[in-house]
């Protein structure tokens, strides 16, 4: 186990985000095949990996999403 702290107020959020974060990587892979998570911490908390094979989404989206995680002004969890 590891230990680690969420604001209050983010706690929906986050639950929120990992619930897509799974139901995306469960709905868009094969049935056959297996949907994996790694958490791993990191010099600022924890780092979760959602590792699956779907169809993944096009570098432009790809970039674009990041862009949107990335900028503290637009995603304040």
């Amino acid at each position: 186990p590891m230990d680690g702290t969420l604001r209050g107020h983010a706690v929906a959020d986050v639950i929120h985000l990992l619930a897509e974060l799974v139901e995306n990587a469960t709905v868009f892979s094969a049935p056959h095949t297996q949907v994996l998570l790694r958490v791993q911490q990191v010099t600022a908390g924890l780092a979760l990996e959602v590792e699956d094979r779907g169809l993944g989404m096009p570098d432009h989206e790809q970039k674009r999403m990041n862009a949107l995680l990335s900028d503290p002004d637009q995603v304040n969890v």
